[in-house]
């Protein structure tokens, strides 16, 4: 068993951990990292993570949102490549989100809060931002 990573979530079935700036998913009951599958990376290491109630897609919060749709086949997160298995938003410079905290309010949307306290709510599916 890998000891050296955080755990940041976990539900029913999942857990969701990080290495320094590398992010996993895993099933909750496995201990070996070699079947983890690399979800996300982060300037800094990720700061919250939550996974959907019906395990359909997790988000990623710190520099920037990863949203990961859990899914098979799981395809590794990739830095900069477009999928279907993941999207981000606000990782890049000139507009970057530094992001304390995210909550599920419904089946496909989270309010997430920014470190200066401002909040916005993201719908995963549609991608529509709002105040």
């Amino acid at each position: 068993m890998n000891t050296g990573y955080i755990q940041m979530t976990q539900s029913k079935n999942y857990k969701i951990i990080h290495i320094h700036e590398s992010v996993y998913i895993a099933p909750l009951q496995s201990n070996c990292i070699n079947g983890y599958i690399e979800i996300g990376d982060f300037y800094g290491n990720p700061e919250i993570a939550i996974i959907d109630q019906n395990e359909k897609w997790c988000a990623i919060g710190g520099c920037g949102l990863i949203i990961y749709f859990i899914q098979e086949p799981f395809t590794p997160y990739q830095y900069d490549q477009k999928s279907s298995q993941h999207f981000e938003i606000h990782r890049s410079p000139p507009s970057i989100w530094w992001i304390e905290d995210l909550q599920q309010i419904s089946l496909s949307q989270i309010l997430i809060t920014l470190e200066n306290s401002q909040t916005r709510i993201l719908d995963i599916f549609t991608k529509e931002i709002s105040l």
